[in-house]
């Protein structure tokens, strides 16, 4: 009958999320450490310069923070948020990415790619590539001190430290607090 065809059907659509949920954590794994891309990470946001975002995983879920921002999407927005997709290594990730006019005027999201090479190179698609490169505690420190104070300042920068994890915001205050007047 067509419910036991349904039952038989949705049972090996069941197995096969399964097989795939099993080979993408075998696949997590075999890149190392989960998760795979937790910390500061620096990019070319063409025109507007290199950027400083903390990049986070959960689960399948990969999010980049933007610690300086720009004209248009400033520090404490997320500059993407994407969704690991079965694959081989280099992974893939598909999902959108915040756009926006100056002074975050008329906010927008649009498709991108994000394709983790390893835990410390990403590269993000949309209309072109950017490339992430990892910075470790101190360098993501200085340049969030040097932003230029029209796109990173005041509010803004604490907005983007706030919503740090809270591991990672201690450890980011106790490299501000060793920093030399």
């Amino acid at each position: 009958s067509q419910l036991s065809y349904s039952l038989v059907g949705a049972g090996v659509v069941a197995s096969a999320r399964a097989v795939c949920t099993k080979r993408l954590l075998a696949s997590l794994a075999s890149l190392g450490h989960r998760p795979l891309v937790d910390g500061y990470f620096v990019a070319n946001y063409s025109s507007h310069g290199d950027e400083l975002l903390y990049i986070t995983q959960e689960g399948f879920r990969i999010v980049g923070l933007k610690l300086t921002g720009d004209a248009n999407v400033p520090a404490g927005h997320a500059s993407f948020d994407c969704s690991i997709r079965f694959g081989s290594a280099p992974l893939d990730a598909y999902g959108l990415i915040q756009l926006a006019q100056q002074g975050f005027q008329h906010p927008t999201k649009d498709l991108c790619r994000l394709v983790v090479e390893n835990q410390s190179a990403l590269t993000l698609s949309w209309l072109g590539e950017m490339q992430f490169r990892r910075v470790d505690t101190a360098s993501a420190v200085e340049m969030w001190q040097n932003t230029d104070p029209h796109t990173a300042q005041g509010t803004a920068k604490r907005l983007a430290l706030e919503s740090m994890p809270k591991t990672v915001r201690l450890d980011f205050a106790r490299h501000l607090e060793n920093l030399p007047s």
